[in-house]
């Protein structure tokens, strides 16, 4: 239960961050499918922020976001994601899935928030320089709205999640991985030595 905590905390950020979401109940792949880059190990600064990816073994990073004011004006949060890479096609992609243990998880709002996943577009220039890109909301919904994209999926506020399963999203983030209009800016990260 006191992972919902961190859910919400994770997905609030996320919708800080990138404004509106496309998220999935389903992961882009299976745990077969994953791999393992050594080279994304280390602390990736943005600013006043940094990305922290180590490793979890069994293919998985352990991913710490920690800024200024992600949650809350003021104040500094540290955001804790469970990641997969996985290629598709012939791109890369980032799993964010939340992770970890939260004490405010007992409250009643927070018990009322679904897991879910997060992909993220990753463009490797060499070991020590990557692109994150996230789907661009507007963009996707007006294609869900034309019926330009057929997955089972469910609109909610500022964001639409996918329930269609793990085959399908993975079609789907395949057929649109190539368009750079499917994608809503760039977060450059340069590792730290």
């Amino acid at each position: 239960m006191k992972k919902v905590a961190l859910i919400i905390t994770s997905l609030f950020f996320l919708l800080i961050l990138h404004s509106c979401l496309v998220v999935s109940i389903h992961p882009i792949g299976t745990v077969h499918e994953r791999l393992f880059d050594r080279d994304l190990l280390g602390v990736w600064p943005e600013g006043k922020s940094f990305y922290q990816f180590q490793s979890m073994g069994d293919s998985l990073y352990y991913l710490q976001i920690y800024g200024p004011g992600l949650l809350e004006e003021g104040r500094s949060d540290t955001l804790h994601f469970e990641v997969g890479l996985y290629e598709v096609g012939e791109y890369l992609f980032l799993d964010y899935y939340p992770y970890g243990d939260d004490d405010r998880s007992s409250h009643l709002l927070y018990k009322n928030y679904l897991p879910v996943h997060t992909f993220v577009k990753l463009v490797k220039h060499d070991a020590a320089h990557i692109d994150l890109f996230y789907f661009d909301y507007e963009r996707l919904r007006t294609l869900f709205d034309q019926n330009r994209i057929r997955l089972r999926h469910e609109e909610v506020k500022d964001a639409t999640i996918l329930t269609d399963g793990t085959e399908e999203i993975r079609r789907f983030v395949k057929k649109y991985a190539g368009d750079p209009d499917a994608f809503d800016g760039k977060t450059e990260l340069r590792k730290r030595r």
